[in-house]
């Protein structure tokens, strides 16, 4: 946030929205600037962090699914087929969460809610 001119001790939150476009909010006066320039492509380095950020959740979120599931088919084998039918499901629901994150005092927080 110090690059785009905020103090590191301000707390900003923006988060992602399903249609691609993110919400700053803030305190501190750029705020709708920052929320401007990511949402029109100027920010792109920024744009592209918090897209790759989300999406890497996203996947670690889905893979700890996968796992549970392969944990889930290995101790009940007659489930297996019922247990792995839910997987697409799952990664639906992860995959339309918001993403958050969080910036104050140079510290960065993140979820998907």
């Amino acid at each position: 946030m110090t690059k785009l001119g905020i103090p590191a001790s301000t707390k900003v939150d923006i988060q992602s929205n399903n249609d691609g476009t993110f919400v700053v909010t803030s305190d501190d006066p750029k705020a709708a600037e920052i929320e401007r320039m990511l949402n029109d492509g100027s920010a792109r380095a920024l744009r592209n962090d918090l897209i790759g950020m989300e999406n890497a959740l996203k996947i670690q979120q889905i893979a700890h699914a996968v796992t549970k599931a392969q944990q889930q088919a290995d101790a009940n084998p007659a489930m297996t087929d019922a247990i792995y039918a839910r997987l697409p499901a799952i990664a639906a629901q992860i995959t339309a969460q918001s993403f958050s994150l969080s910036f104050a005092n140079q510290k960065l927080d993140y979820t998907l809610a």
